[in-house]
């Protein structure tokens, strides 16, 4: 996907969580706002990361990130099909 949005990117998120017990505390905010600080920092202006629609995609997108592309694919799991699509978003830093 990352190749289709046309775009260079400087930094990749790898990963990004936070427990679901902890949730609605801000804990996943003040992580978010320390991962930008780190991009600023290391003069990285543009990032993106991958995520799915079994995780919280919502959240990237209050946090000012944007969908640069999307992908469905349907899986066969234990004899069920099942959906999922999957993103890319990407943030570029001021």
């Amino acid at each position: 996907m990352s190749e289709r949005s046309r775009k260079d990117y400087e930094g990749e998120v790898a990963f990004f969580a936070a427990a679901s017990e902890y949730r609605g505390r801000h804990i996943g905010t003040l992580l978010f706002e320390q991962m930008l600080s780190y991009m600023k920092r290391n003069d990285i202006r543009r990032f993106y990361l991958y995520t799915d629609t079994s995780c919280n995609y919502g959240f990237y997108e209050s946090h000012g990130m944007k969908r640069a592309a999307e992908e469905k694919e349907t899986f066969t799991i234990k004899g069920k099909q099942e959906e999922m699509t999957f993103f890319l978003y990407d943030c570029l830093c001021a």
